[in-house]
């Protein structure tokens, strides 16, 4: 279950808890939102300033902090939709680009079309990690 924090210091303290097993960073725009997972809540700090949040991510203990830029994921699939727009719409689903490659997944009904030899697959597999 979500709990929302709205004190800076509430969030330190949950953070060193022992309980706490993971920290992440969402940065949308100009706003933050800094998840922590603990063994019964996950809880959300959500920041507008960003001196704030770089001060806070840095007080942050150093084990598995996570970041993620929304901004940047909307223009990924933005860029993947405009790559894709030439190919007939069916009820197929463009999954993910390969990174470094101009390969693309196929999905109908959340399968993922597999590569046709065992070879190929692994070697994308390599490139994913």
């Amino acid at each position: 279950m979500p709990k929302q924090v709205l004190d800076i210091k509430n969030f330190l303290e949950i953070t060193r808890r022992k309980d706490a097993s993971s920290a992440r960073v969402k940065k949308n725009g100009e706003q933050y939102k800094f998840k922590v997972r603990c063994s019964r809540y996950l809880y959300t700090l959500v920041v507008n300033d960003r001196q704030k949040a770089l001060k806070l991510k840095q007080s942050l203990p150093p084990d598995d902090v996570l970041e993620f830029d929304m901004k940047s994921q909307i223009q990924e699939s933005k860029v993947l939709n405009a790559e894709l727009s030439h190919l007939k719409p069916t009820t197929a689903l463009y999954e993910r680009q390969v990174p470094s490659s101009n390969i693309f997944f196929l999905a109908k009904d959340n399968e993922t079309v597999k590569a046709k030899s065992l070879s190929f697959q692994k070697e994308l597999e390599k490139q994913l990690k």
